[in-house]
């Protein structure tokens, strides 16, 4: 019988090196026999997810010497053979809306999904005064492109004309999150979209509340309005990215930018995988992405870990499935208002939560090999 490999993270170095202001976050880490090293990144500069890295941009180090590429036969994997991404959108119904101005919209979010579903999967909901999200569809992953139809979204009818905007997004983070923990795969990356016509007039959850809200996720959120509408509430919802339409008649556009910035933020991940040639003893590893910017500007950013290859040897296979370590969520502090108010949930008549990405591969049936948890950060594995 094999004995299982003793595979530890002794200590988190850094989550983050920055250099010439790029951040290189390692999502989660993976060391297991015989000797693959595997690392889940997202690479961002300044706010800019940076997307369409290649191999050659990403440079190994182990106790400081740079790995020849070619002898650890590094490469990019899939990362959807680790990576549930899931995209939730909340689309604001408030107010009374004419049959055209309601189709129009339909078409705008139509457009939206069918963009951003060509790499993860969306839910849609609606909200509008009322205590509850209102469910509309669910649209799996189409990777060759396919119609999403928002039919039900155009004849929604409207039951509270008031804007709970605040409580729509703290249960639409709560409904993102509750579709990731039903994923299979470890690493679990969340996108909440938000578009609302204007600030909250509901006063269902405190603006303190929806702060403290935004600030304990680990979800991306970004934020799509009218400008001379929604006011400061773009601005405090959208943590990573806002979008302001310039009018009503705009949306169509502003629906499409919002788009374009959610496949960036799915961009921005890398799955990156090498052979160590360690063979025992404490290791640091240090991850380096280098590369060039539109104008020309030479970019630089790394994260360090250390961990040990007691146990590694011959035989590895880089394209082998990475194992991450699932990490336990500690509970959250309680930021409850002092007006004792309960946060509103989901509609107790809305479908209920179900994984909607792909089957994922499961991981080899053995015990060798040890994983690294990920730092608890936004956007990693939960």
């Amino acid at each position: 019988m094999l004995r299982s490999c003793s595979v530890l993270v002794l200590c988190f170095v850094t989550g983050c090196s920055l250099f010439g202001r790029v951040a290189v976050e390692p999502v989660g880490t993976s060391f297991q026999r015989p000797s693959n090293v595997a690392a889940y990144v997202s690479v961002s500069d300044g706010d800019q997810p940076v997307t369409d890295l290649l191999p050659e941009n990403f440079k190994v180090y182990e106790n400081s010497q740079q790995l020849s590429s070619d002898e650890t036969r590094q490469t990019l994997l899939t990362k959807e053979l680790v990576a549930t991404h899931q995209v939730l959108l909340l689309v604001d119904v408030s107010g009374k809306n004419d049959a055209d101005s309601a189709d129009a919209l339909a078409r705008a979010v139509a457009s939206f999904v069918d963009t951003v579903r060509r790499a993860q999967p969306v839910s849609v909901f609606a909200f509008d005064g009322g205590a509850s999200l209102h469910y509309i569809a669910d649209f799996s992953k189409a990777p060759d492109g396919a119609s999403a139809d928002l039919k039900a979204l155009a004849k929604f009818e409207v039951g509270d004309t008031s804007r709970n905007l605040n409580g729509a997004v703290v249960s639409g983070l709560k409904e993102l999150d509750n579709r990731l923990s039903a994923a299979h795969k470890s690493i679990k990356v969340g996108t909440l979209v938000v578009f609302t016509r204007g600030p909250d007039l509901a006063g269902r959850v405190s603006s303190v509340d929806l702060a403290h809200a935004i600030d304990d996720t680990h979800d991306e959120v970004v934020a799509l309005g009218i400008a001379d509408q929604a006011g400061h509430a773009l601005a405090d919802i959208g943590k990573s990215a806002v979008v302001h339409a310039a009018s009503a008649d705009a949306l169509g556009t502003a629906f499409e930018e919002a788009a374009t910035k959610v496949r960036d933020l799915y961009g921005k991940y890398y799955l990156i995988a090498y052979c160590s040639p360690a063979r025992s003893g404490t290791r640091y590893l240090k991850l380096e992405v280098s590369y060039r910017n539109v104008k020309g500007d030479e970019k630089h950013g790394s994260f360090s870990e250390e961990f040990s290859a007691n146990g590694f040897g011959p035989g590895c296979n880089p394209q082998a499935l990475p194992r991450f370590a699932p990490k336990p969520v500690a509970p959250k502090e309680d930021h409850s208002s002092s007006s004792g108010k309960a946060t509103p949930g989901t509609s107790s008549d809305s479908k209920p939560s179900s994984p909607s990405d792909d089957t994922p591969v499961p991981p080899p049936n053995d015990d060798d090999g040890n994983v690294a948890p990920p730092p608890d950060k936004p956007g990693y594995s939960r």
